[in-house]
């Protein structure tokens, strides 16, 4: 049985969308080769960040070899979203073949990776928003053609596969409510209109991309096929720039590097009215100009998706995939990397325990697709570090009148010592996570009370919950006991080569 695997990243925002269960992914170094498919977003010819290309930095950062057929202007398909450049169908996948059966490219499909991003031309301009496809095309059907990809590429014999789904293009400046005429459009529109429209078109046509490749891996015998949540992780950069950002003007979200105003109906051959940030100042900027994302955007996509390839959150592998190899345990992992208990109580734009990940496992356990005997499974839960921590209720930005006694009593299991990470430290330094203005001192003192108030707290509603749960066994596992006993023994449980180390980290 193929499987949808989650391949999580060493930032907690960010991850693959799991969609099936029995492996972990592709294990860390496995993949030697990533082979990368669609549009300007992807292409490292003529980069639409009018420099670097994700895909150069990714095979940097995960020391892959990189085989890159996208090409800048591409659709999914000529035959249905109609532009003169080369598509997928027409163009990329004949280019690859033609390379593979002649010899000229030779792949080991156990450690290649093929990557697809397509759809921002699919859907926009002299696309779908303004009715200029093929008569009868509908989202539907370029949708089914991004998974018609996975399967093409499959039947030819590969086996790990990633499908990035479109960013948030409604926040692009070239769909968003407030645009300005620009090289991509000069003619008379109603933006307010466009944006709603756009909205719909990637949200809607992301869920439907999820549910086709969820029903297409249980197809796909012993392959790997992920999504890289794009729209997540554009949207956690626009909401929270200074994790990402870093340039020396003033951070900006909303504005481009190469910004050009045009006049109504103005020829885009001309050059238009430009504002053009440079060296350094290029940094701060999400977007390059109205439709793409610049550099630094660029090299965050690469830094979050060579990790997820490299796999796991600790950039090695995760506890659950040792625990079933020790303990030959069949795993059915459905954790996700940015998760909080419920995003109505700490919310973010990831897939919360409630809202996402108790869903799928019911649907998949009512469709028949899992089937579980209860005597002899057990289930784990592990949350509660982005609960408490820096976007909610240590900075005060979870939903009005919620409290740590809602989150635990969400929950009921809880957290290690998070005070003794570098991030809640009193010695902390600005990192990945929190780089703005704080009081460290503070944060480490409300952190320890959040942490054993909530671990206390737990514990007493566990207690009294047990009793109620006729012909069950509920165990609770002692994190916080256990980091604190290898942070003060560290001799039992540490066996590196360098000294004991329990207030660095192997990444700083």
């Amino acid at each position: 049985m193929a499987v949808l695997d989650l391949l999580a990243t060493l930032v907690v925002f960010l991850g693959l969308a799991q969609l099936g269960k029995t492996q972990p992914g592709p294990y860390p170094g496995q993949i030697k080769n990533l082979v990368t498919f669609g549009d300007s977003y992807s292409d490292v010819y003529v980069p639409g960040d009018n420099a670097t290309a994700w895909p150069v930095y990714a095979a940097m950062y995960g020391d892959f070899t990189l085989y890159p057929f996208a090409r800048s202007g591409a659709t999914c398909s000529n035959y249905l979203t109609y532009k003169p450049y080369p598509s997928v169908f027409e163009s990329q996948l004949p280019l690859y073949f033609t390379e593979k059966y002649n010899g000229s490219l030779e792949l080991n499909p156990n450690d290649t990776i093929y990557t697809l991003w397509i759809g921002t031309n699919d859907v926009g301009v002299n696309a779908l928003l303004t009715g200029s496809q093929t008569p009868g095309v509908t989202l539907v059907n370029t949708i089914t053609c991004a998974v018609d990809w996975v399967r093409v590429l499959y039947t030819s014999g590969a086996r790990n596969f990633i499908v990035q789904n479109m960013l948030p293009l409604q926040d692009t400046i070239l769909y968003s409510a407030n645009s300005y005429y620009n090289r991509y459009w000069t003619a008379q529109r109603n933006s307010t209109e466009w944006n709603v429209f756009m909205t719909e078109l990637t949200n809607t046509g992301n869920d439907l991309s999820r549910l086709m490749l969820q029903a297409l891996a249980p197809t796909m015998e012993g392959a790997h096929l992920g999504v890289f949540d794009s729209y997540g992780l554009i949207s956690d950069v626009r909401a929270n720039p200074q994790n990402y950002l870093n340039g020396t003007a003033p951070l900006n979200v909303t504005g481009c590097i190469n910004s050009c105003i045009y006049e109504l109906n103005e020829s885009t051959s001309a050059t238009g009215d430009c504002t053009i940030a440079e060296g350094t100042a290029r940094d701060s900027f999400l977007w390059y100009d109205e439709l793409h994302p610049s550099e630094q955007t660029d090299r965050v996509i690469a830094r979050e998706i060579s990790a997820a390839i490299v796999n796991t959150g600790d950039n090695g592998t995760s506890w659950p995939t040792y625990a079933a190899m020790y303990g030959d345990f069949a795993l059915y992992p459905y954790a996700k990397a940015g998760a909080t208990c419920s995003n109505y109580l700490t919310p973010r734009l990831y897939p919360s325990v409630f809202e996402s990940q108790l869903p799928l496992y019911f649907t998949e356990k009512l469709n028949g697709s899992l089937e579980l005997d209860p005597t002899d499974t057990i289930y784990t839960l592990w949350i509660g570090t982005n609960d408490v921590g820096v976007g909610e209720l240590i900075t005060g930005q979870q939903n009005p009148g919620v409290t740590l006694v809602d989150t635990i009593g969400c929950a009921v299991e809880w957290m290690l010592p998070l005070q003794d990470t570098i991030l809640y430290s009193t010695y902390s330094y600005p990192n990945r996570y929190w780089t703005e203005q704080r009081n460290t001192t503070e944060w480490n003192v409300f952190m320890t009370e959040m942490t054993n108030t909530g671990n206390a707290l737990s514990h007493a509603i566990l207690q009294s919950l047990a009793p109620t749960l006729e012909g069950a066994h509920l165990g609770y596992f002692d994190s916080y006991g256990l980091i604190s006993n290898i942070r003060t023994f560290p001799q039992d449980y540490l066996n590196g080569t360098v000294p004991y180390n329990l207030t660095g980290c192997i990444n700083s």
